[in-house]
């Protein structure tokens, strides 16, 4: 932290851009997702001071994201606690990006025991319910796809 730290308090007064900074906060945290998670939170909250995130803050703090090694689904979960949006894979799955692979499997094994629509029509129910339910378990599928794919890449 006392390292993030100064080179925050380096970047303030120097020019050599933030994508310089970002990559050395990035490299210092390599064993710390969180710690990485929690620096793109903190540009969030500058950014969030108006309660609008414009285009280019967001290409900034897409291009930090990067430079911090976070995953698309790690941006879109930190960007959410700061603006309201889609929902992002952690969401649909009710987890954070801190939930190891054994969690996250288990969570989505949960969702789709309760939500089937095979369940619902098992327990009489029909017609919106049922669509409702199909809709709910493709977003559940890719939620989980989208999250275990960034985790082998």
């Amino acid at each position: 932290e006392s390292n993030v730290r100064r080179l925050f308090d380096l970047a303030k007064r120097d020019v050599a851009g933030y994508e310089t900074y970002a990559r050395q906060i990035g490299w210092l945290l390599t064993d710390d997702a969180a710690m990485r998670r929690e620096v793109l939170e903190g540009l969030f909250f500058v950014a969030a001071a108006d309660r609008f995130l414009h285009d280019q803050e967001e290409a900034h703090l897409k291009r930090v994201a990067e430079h911090l090694r976070l995953t698309a689904s790690e941006y879109g979960y930190v960007r959410s606690l700061f603006f309201a949006d889609a929902m992002t894979p952690y969401e649909i799955l009710g987890l954070t990006p801190d939930a190891d692979d054994g969690e996250v499997k288990a969570r989505y094994r949960e969702l789709m025991r309760d939500t089937h629509p095979d369940r619902l029509i098992g327990r009489g129910l029909s017609g919106a319910f049922i669509a409702a339910a199909e809709r709910r378990t493709v977003a559940i599928n890719v939620a989980y796809d989208t999250i275990m794919k960034e985790r082998v890449s």
